[in-house]
């Protein structure tokens, strides 16, 4: 059965060094131990500075990492790195599957803040 690695974090769009700004987004990469597919709308939250959270949409998928992507938003400060607290990935009523058809296992360690990855306020 496919299991989860602990998601990594990995910015698209540097706007100002490594902090993220105005019409940016953050995007999160969950890396499975073998090749899935994707239905529906899994979620992964993330933390943003004082325990703010956004929530992921997945776009369909066919190989072992399913990408999540969030949209900056104004007032989303974070000065000490973004972070993902242990087992946020969630299915939302979606799938997470193998190309067999198994069910994937969806829990991960969490991420520690990364002071490369802030989001300035605008």
């Amino acid at each position: 059965l496919p299991s989860s690695a602990s998601p990594g974090v990995a910015v698209g769009s540097l706007c100002d060094g490594s902090v993220v700004g105005s019409e940016c987004y953050i995007f999160v990469t969950a890396t499975f131990s073998e090749n899935v597919t994707v239905t529906g709308s899994p979620r992964l939250t993330i933390v943003i500075d004082n325990n703010r959270t956004a929530t992921y949409n997945a776009a369909a998928s066919a190989s072992e990492m399913v990408v999540f992507r969030y949209a900056i938003q104004i007032n989303d400060p974070d000065n000490n790195g973004i972070s993902i607290g242990e087992d946020a990935l969630s299915l939302n009523s979606g799938t997470i599957k193998d190309l067999a058809g198994h069910d994937a296992t969806i829990i991960h360690l969490a991420v520690d803040p990364n002071p490369f990855y802030k989001v300035k306020e605008f």
